[in-house]
Parts: structure tokens; C-alpha cells; sequence
């Protein structure tokens, strides 16, 4: 019994085994403007979503462009960045 293909017997990576060619990565996506915004601030995840109030989740959806977060969380990200608002100042309102 002769094996034309050896990948079929020892398959270096799945992507060889069904398509016979290197896997080759897409472009990364550009970056969403929330995303942007939450490095310059130096906020995390965890941060914005102590600060707004949502889920984990629903932030990294936001920071990834899965959906546009509400309008009142973009004023909020606007009015810190601008130096409007403090961190340290609205944390202490949260916890009143």
C-alpha cells in the first residue's frame, strides 16, 4: 500500500490536512474608538465597568466593536478625557 500524501498520516496542522496550504491570519481590526479612548485614560475592563455600571462583558463587546455603547457612557468617556470629569471624584460618587 503506497500514501500519495503524507499529511494525511501526520498532519503538521489542521489547516495543511483540509486545504493543503499554510493558514495564513487575517488583518487585524482597526481600532474602535471606546478601545482607543479607554488606553489613553488608562482604564481597564474591569474599570469601565465599574464605572458605568454594566458587565464585564458588555464592555468588552463595546471594545471590540461587537456594539455601540450607549450614548451616555461616550459623554462620560468624553467629559474625562477633557478633564471635565475626575476618576477619583466619580469613584467617590459611586460609592456614596
Amino acid at each position: 500500500m503506497t500514501i500519495k500524501d503524507p499529511y494525511l498520516i501526520f498532519p503538521l496542522s489542521i489547516s495543511k490536512v483540509l486545504f493543503k496550504e499554510p493558514f495564513v491570519p487575517s488583518k487585524p481590526k482597526p481600532m474602535t474608538p471606546i478601545k482607543a479612548q479607554m488606553i489613553r485614560l488608562g482604564l481597564t475592563v474591569a474599570d469601565l465597568a465599574l464605572l458605568t455600571g454594566c458587565g464585564v462583558r458588555t464592555v468588552e463587546t463595546w471594545r471590540a466593536g461587537g456594539w455601540e455603547p450607549p450614548r451616555a457612557v461616550l459623554i462620560l468617556l468624553a467629559a474625562l478625557e477633557a478633564g471635565k470629569i475626575d476618576i477619583d471624584w466619580l469613584a467617590q460618587q459611586l460609592n456614596k
